[in-house]
């Protein structure tokens, strides 16, 4: 498989912006949802509001997931080193996210 020069450079900003962006994104898009839910109930369009409610629990649920994921692993490492490396864990993480990363630029 050939390497373009042009996708590599376009690799690193990009996965720092998922890294970053997608955080604030999912923050936002929380209160969004918040915001737009209370708004509809004060204009008497519940079946509005009720689906925002519903899309900003499913973004709850998924900051609930990972939070359990990740104290999970770090309970983990402790259970098996009996500390916890932060840089080990991130290190694994960043490897594991730009391994992913190759796949999606190599097409």
């Amino acid at each position: 498989m050939e390497l373009i020069p042009r996708r590599e450079g376009l690799r690193r900003p990009s996965m720092r912006q998922v890294v970053v962006v997608m955080p604030s994104a999912f923050t936002l898009g929380n209160l969004f949802f918040g915001f737009w839910a209370i708004v509809s109930a004060f204009n008497g369009n519940f079946r509005w509001a009720g689906w925002f409610i519903v899309f900003a629990g499913i973004l709850d649920m998924f900051f609930v997931i990972s939070g359990f994921l990740i104290t999970t692993l770090l309970l983990q490492e402790h259970a098996e080193n009996g500390e916890i490396s932060l840089r080990k864990f991130y290190s694994r993480r960043a490897i594991r996210l730009l391994h992913d990363s190759d796949r999606g630029t190599a097409t």
